[in-house]
């Protein structure tokens, strides 16, 4: 009740709509280019994907992103530096990411692009959705995190808190983004795109 009181701008405030337009917009080719290799690393050794290639340039880039930054998640290597699956449970991750995920994806741009850009209502079934999409994915980061700053002794050597730290930066903007998503639908039962709280116009 209490957060139903707290101002919180809705998706028509201007840098609040920009900012998830550039998350969402930004997530589709992470997903699709960088992400889907460790959903597909379980079965696929030369790692094509079962529906178009990766490009080269893809599988190179999620190469240095894990090693330079250490992430073993998205590393896909044994012990002795052969091509390995990532972890089952990250893979499953990946996977709702991809199939779930990556759809919304596509309708959030769209509505948050013709929203702002006619000043029309979003569709009645957007809060709701938005709600399922952002407890989802706050949900699955923190298994991630945990990973991040307790790895598995099997990640040689340990790196150091500075290197969890630099990591767990990547990975708080799929925190955030989704759970405020989720404050902002809470606080406009209106819709997403209202002006003002609800709550706040009925005291008013």
């Amino acid at each position: 009740r209490n957060l139903m009181m707290i101002s919180v701008p809705s998706l028509a405030h201007p840098p609040t709509r920009i900012a998830f337009l550039g998350f969402f917009l930004s997530h589709i080719p992470i997903t699709i280019f960088i992400d889907a290799q460790a959903a597909a690393s379980s079965f696929l050794s030369s790692a094509p994907w079962p529906f178009f290639p990766i490009p080269a340039g893809a599988v190179q880039a999620r190469k240095w992103y894990a090693e330079t930054f250490r992430d073993h998640m998205m590393l896909m290597v044994d012990d002795a530096g052969a091509p390995a699956p990532a972890p089952s449970w990250f893979r499953g991750l990946i996977w709702g990411e991809v199939l779930f995920q990556l759809p919304f994806f596509f309708v959030a741009v769209a509505v948050l692009w013709q929203c702002g850009k006619r000043e029309r209502r979003e569709p009645p079934w957007f809060r709701s959705t938005c709600m399922i999409y952002g407890v989802h994915v706050s949900t699955t980061l923190m298994p991630c995190l945990a990973e991040i700053f307790d790895p598995p002794s099997v990640v040689v050597p340990i790196p150091s808190w500075s290197e969890r730290a630099v990591l767990a930066a990547f990975y708080l903007p799929y925190l955030f983004f989704p759970a405020y998503l989720v404050v902002i639908a809470m606080c406009h039962e209106r819709g997403m795109f209202s002006e003002n709280n609800d709550k706040k116009d009925k005291s008013s």
